[in-house]
């Protein structure tokens, strides 16, 4: 038989894989890189630290952290930092910091200073040399100096407007610091001066007083004067547009006059609500309606099978297993058939076929006794707690007795509608509390719209009011204007930051720059009456883009 040929082993690798080797070789070669620059007594650390320095001289520094990040793009990280405009700073910098070191050695003492890794090395000594013959050592070194500021800019990702802004801050922050004035007493008569001047320390230590935080107390303490306030002021404030209370972010405090501008927030105590009661039912009732509504359903020819119960504050849903080829529709016409032989004390049931997530029916019947929901139950229970938004509040309980919140900052419009007493005030209310114990007033601002002058001129005097409450009807309407044009002003400041929404703007200004602004109407017919095409031509505009940077 003739031999076969002999199979030659070859070494098959991925690309991918052969770019992960390389950046695990080159990131342990910066690391191996920093010990050489710490411990250069030994054989192998010294000889890596000569080279460093024999090719780029005292700026050697910098070049373990070009190969550390080279290392960690092949291997695949991708973190913020590690972009591609990041290597190419680094890179521009490890070129031309060498050559400014080395610009200005002459040429008798340049290349002997490189070898021997002083100045830039022989990288900067090449670079330097050739630039310099070409434009002298001046323009060399201006070249490399604007290279090595492109290289900063690409690092750090900051332009040069952003740069003076931050240095006109912090020119403004020095020359306003009040420093304590000294109060020399100088001796009178014939007494002799003595050598070491004193200072009043009583006026000194009464100055620095001045300056100290004030602990805001809760809103249950109104702030006097405050409810007081002339309107019309308030009124001329909005209309104007661009005024005192357009400037939400980085306005100086003075201009803002209303109170616990700039201090520190004390929640509000959790001691000031009602605890609510135990809530008990009577499980024979509950039995007695849930074999009526069997009944009720069999004798109509539907045979259905007990699934369980939720009692709620208002409403007890009893649930249903429905045998496979009934006709739903068929149920669904037995409603109020139901209610008789229930005797729903409202005289009507709600049919929920089927229950979202079961494979069930539910009849809800209204209690003959109503519970009270109370808020201190819906705002320290799991579902708030859970809830990051500052802009959460307390919608109520379910069904099943459990409570339910929402982030309004996702609706984020809302229209509360109902009859005469049905809640709708209530309800407010429970909104406005959610959020006055979860957010200080440089997160949360408010307008609040208040014709009838019942339900919220009580909040008059809490921090968190951009406007004493509006309670003439003739005024609102600039209140509107006033909440579109910031809103306007919003979006110009998102396109200079390249943020999305306010949430995004905040988080690149590293602090809660602008406050979100939630606005309240109570009785919006009213004011709709006062100037229809105004206020409608205002609330088209919040509802459809006000979300990103008000809410």
């Amino acid at each position: 038989m003739p031999r076969g040929r002999k199979k030659s082993l070859k070494l098959k690798v991925k690309g991918d894989t052969v770019k992960s080797i390389i950046g695990v070789f080159l990131i342990f070669f910066a690391a191996l890189s920093f010990v050489a620059f710490i411990l250069p007594e030994y054989t192998l650390n010294g000889n890596i630290n000569n080279a460093y320095r024999k090719f780029f001289g005292y700026a050697s520094y910098i070049i373990p952290t070009l190969f550390l990040l080279t290392g960690f793009l092949l291997v695949g990280f991708r973190w913020r930092v590690l972009q591609a405009r990041v290597f190419l700073g680094f890179l521009l910098i490890s070129l031309s910091l060498p050559s400014i070191l080395h610009v200005f050695y002459s040429e008798q003492e340049a290349y002997k200073m490189a070898v021997q890794g002083f100045g830039g090395g022989l990288v900067g000594y090449k670079l330097a040399n050739g630039l310099a013959s070409a434009i002298s050592s001046y323009g060399a070194f201006f070249v490399f100096a604007a290279v090595v500021l492109v290289g900063l800019m690409l690092i750090s990702d900051i332009s040069t407007q952003k740069v003076i802004d931050l240095v006109a801050k912090i020119t403004e922050k020095i020359k306003s610091i009040k420093l304590p004035q000294l109060h020399i007493k100088l001796p009178s008569g014939n007494k002799q001066v003595p050598d070491s001047i004193r200072i009043d320390e009583e006026t000194h230590n009464a100055e620095l007083a001045e300056d100290q935080i004030e602990i805001v107390p809760p809103p249950s303490e109104p702030v006097t004067g405050m409810a007081e306030t002339d309107d019309s002021k308030i009124a001329e404030m909005l209309e104007a547009g661009d005024g005192k209370l357009t400037s939400l972010a980085g306005a100086p405090a003075h201009e803002n006059r209303l109170p616990y501008t700039n201090k520190v927030w004390d929640y509000p105590p959790k001691d000031l609500l009602t605890d609510a009661p135990e809530i008990t039912f009577d499980e024979k009732e509950i039995k007695r309606r849930q074999k009526t509504i069997e009944d009720t359903l069999k004798s109509f020819g539907i045979s259905v099978k007990e699934a369980g119960y939720n009692v709620g504050p208002t409403v007890t849903q009893y649930a249903y297993s429905v045998p496979p080829g009934t006709r739903i529709s068929k149920i669904s016409n037995l409603q109020v058939d139901l209610a008789m032989a229930l005797e729903s004390p409202t005289g009507s049931v709600r049919l929920e076929i089927p229950i979202p997530g079961r494979n069930a029916m539910g009849v809800e019947v209204p209690n003959s006794v109503k519970s009270f929901v109370y808020f201190k139950d819906v705002l320290l229970s799991d579902q708030m707690r859970n809830l990051k938004s500052k802009l959460g509040i307390g919608l109520g309980k379910d069904v099943a007795g459990m409570p339910r919140v929402y982030d309004i900052g996702k609706m984020p419009h809302l229209l509360v509608a109902g009859a005469t007493g049905s809640g709708k005030s209530v309800f407010l209310h429970s909104i406005m509390f959610s959020m006055l114990y979860r957010a200080s007033p440089q997160e949360v601002k408010f307008i609040l719209i208040d014709p009838k002058r019942v339900e919220l001129v009580n909040y008059n005097g809490i921090p968190h009011l951009l406007t004493p409450v509006i309670t003439d009807m003739e005024r609102a309407p600039s209140a509107f204007r006033w909440a579109a044009n910031e809103m306007a002003r919003r979006y110009k400041l998102f396109e200079a930051a390249r943020a999305r929404n306010i949430d995004a703007y905040n988080e690149k200004s590293g602090f809660q720059a602008l406050p979100h602004i939630v606005v309240i109407v109570d009785e919006l017919a009213d004011i709709m009456i006062v100037d229809p095409s105004s206020v409608e031509k205002s609330i088209v505009r919040l509802s459809h883009s006000g979300r990103p940077p008000m809410y």
